[in-house]
C-alpha cells in the first residue's frame, strides 16, 4: 500500500466538525488537525504514490412535481484513501488511529463510519487581485482552492477538498443540520503533533 505522510498538530477536541483537516491559519474551528504544508503539495505527493484525482463533490436544491424541495447531491470521486494518524503521547508511546474515529454522530454517539474518503482533488480557479484597500486590481491569478479555502480532508461538502469524504452533506444548517462532533475522549491533547497517513487504496 502506498501512503502519503503529512505533519499536522491538533488544534481542535470539541465541537462540531466541517473537516476533518484543515491548512493552518483556516478552519481551525471547524477542524481537529492543522495542515503545515500547502495542500497542493499534498496533491502532488497522492499522484506520485498512484493516486488518481477525481472531481469534488456538489449539491443542489430543487423543485419536485409536488412542489417539495428537493437535495440533489453529485458524491465527489476519485481514488478511495484511507485516513490515519500517528503520534507520541506525552509518556513516549507510539499510537496510530483512524482518524474517523474521533468522530461521533452528535444524536446516537456512535463513532463515525470510515468513508470511504476520496481524492477529489480541489480544483484550480482563477481569482482577481486586490490592492491592500481591497479594491480590485485588474489582474487575475490563477490558484489551486483548497491553499486558500484551506480544505485538506472534508467532512461537510464545500467543493474545494483535496480529500473528501463520499457522503455529501451540505454546508448549510438549514438543509443539513450539523451531526458530527469532535470525540474529546480519544483525541490527542491539543498541540500534539500528529503526522497524517493517506493510504492509496487503489480501487474506485
Amino acid at each position: 500500500m502506498h501512503c502519503v505522510l503529512a505533519d499536522t498538530v491538533v488544534c481542535q477536541d470539541e465541537g462540531f466538525l466541517e473537516q476533518l483537516v484543515c491548512l493552518a491559519g483556516t478552519r481551525e474551528h471547524e477542524s481537529i488537525l492543522a495542515l503545515t504544508a500547502r495542500p497542493r503539495d499534498v496533491h502532488a505527493a497522492l499522484l506520485l504514490v498512484g493516486a488518481e484525482p477525481g472531481d469534488t463533490g456538489s449539491w443542489r436544491q430543487g423543485i419536485a412535481p409536488n412542489g417539495a424541495v428537493t437535495t440533489v447531491a453529485i458524491p465527489p470521486s476519485g481514488s478511495r484513501l484511507s485516513v490515519w494518524a500517528r503520534w507520541v503521547d506525552g509518556s513516549g508511546s507510539e499510537h496510530e488511529s483512524r482518524l474517523h474515529e474521533w468522530v461521533r454522530d452528535v444524536n446516537s454517539g456512535l463513532v463515525m463510519p470510515d468513508g470511504p474518503f476520496v481524492f477529489s482533488g480541489s480544483i484550480v480557479q482563477d481569482v482577481e487581485e486586490r490592492d491592500a484597500s481591497g479594491e480590485p486590481t485588474g489582474e487575475v491569478r490563477t490558484v489551486y482552492a483548497a491553499d486558500l479555502g484551506g480544505s485538506v480532508v472534508g467532512l461537510v461538502t464545500f467543493g474545494d477538498e483535496v480529500v473528501a469524504w463520499q457522503e455529501v452533506i451540505p454546508d448549510q444548517v438549514d438543509v443539513a443540520p450539523a451531526v458530527w462532533v469532535a470525540d474529546p475522549s480519544v483525541i490527542p491533547a491539543l498541540g500534539t503533533p500528529v503526522t497524517l497517513v493517506l493510504c492509496v487504496e487503489h480501487r474506485q
